[in-house]
């Protein structure tokens, strides 16, 4: 199966149960933050030139367009890959912007998602980086919640996957890839407030 359908299909089967007639919590515009950690699966081109998965740490942070589901904000990600050689490590930086379309109920919130933006490759310091896209989708499932003055507070686990593609780039001293495919698995704590 393709990346892009088993992205959209994690996002359809999880949404199913909350088709029913349900009442859709109201939530008030809200700003979220989450840290994660991510595994980065190489496909293609990349992977051939790569040879290993990559692993590391992110962040996004996003703000809702008034009472809609839709929300923008930005997405960066630190990931760490082993040169084929065994003795270094190399990073990979990305950086985009986070289009995201969340489902507001009570127990879970699946989303989809778009992003672009840039990837940038620590072999290669004095290039700024190559373009970067892709989709994805996830579910946040909430932990607690807490009213206060100010509005609702509330801590949520978020799980999900992306496909990206990206331009060609080198990825150590020998080896160049026409493209930078990936599948990146995230498991990450955020609060919305």
């Amino acid at each position: 199966m393709r990346p892009m359908g088993l992205v959209l299909a994690v996002v359809v089967l999880s949404d199913l149960r909350q088709v029913e007639a349900q009442a859709v919590e109201q939530v008030p515009p809200r700003k979220e933050a989450v840290v994660s950690g991510v595994l980065m699966v190489p496909h293609g081109d990349f992977r051939r030139a790569l040879g290993t998965v990559g692993y590391g740490g992110g962040f996004h942070g996003g703000v809702a367009i008034g009472s809609s589901p839709v929300s923008v904000g930005v997405d960066s990600h630190l990931l760490f890959y082993e040169l084929q050689s065994g003795r270094d490590h190399e990073m990979i930086l990305t950086a985009h912007g986070l289009l995201r379309l969340i489902r507001r109920t009570p127990s879970r919130r699946p989303y989809a998602e778009a992003l672009v933006g840039i990837k940038g490759f620590s072999i290669e310091p004095t290039r700024i980086g190559t373009t970067s896209y892709g989709v994805g989708g996830g579910m946040q499932l909430p932990l607690k919640r807490r009213d206060s003055a100010g509005g609702r507070d509330e801590q949520f686990v978020e799980i999900g996957v992306r496909y990206t593609r990206g331009g060609g780039a080198r990825v150590d001293y020998e080896r160049f890839t026409s493209t930078s495919r990936s599948v990146m698995v995230y498991v990450g704590s955020g609060r919305r407030y």
